[in-house]
């Protein structure tokens, strides 16, 4: 996860256009750099250039209270804490994750009563 980060903050950071690109809290944002598919979750940094923070194929997010962003991916359930986020913090610092369906369900989706949003 760690050269998602760094390649996704490298493509961004040389201008190159994004496939797609919106905004679903504060800095972060819904990106693909070639195609739909490689739809990951990116903090934007303040020179304008994006970090990944949870990894390509999102299928559904949440965002509660703009402090906790859940995603649903081909491979688990992510968690990222908003709140303990920073331009150079570490992934493994804010991001819990990947979760199986029934870990996600039991610890997260029960307590704050997660309705998945699909990317558009």
């Amino acid at each position: 996860m760690k050269y998602l980060s760094v390649i996704t903050l490298l493509l961004a950071s040389c201008n190159i256009n994004m496939a797609y690109e919106k905004q679903i809290s504060g800095r972060y944002y819904l990106i693909a750099t070639d195609t739909k598919e490689q739809l990951d979750i990116s903090r934007k940094l303040e020179n304008g250039g994006y970090i990944g923070r949870i990894p390509a194929r999102v299928q559904g997010y949440a965002v509660i209270n703009d402090t906790l962003i859940f995603a649903r991916t081909t491979g688990g359930y992510y968690v990222l804490n908003t709140v303990h986020d920073h331009d150079f913090a570490e992934v493994k610092d804010v991001v819990i994750g990947p979760l199986d369906r029934a870990t996600f369900i039991h610890d997260w989706s029960n307590k704050y009563s997660i309705k998945f949003i699909s990317p558009e």
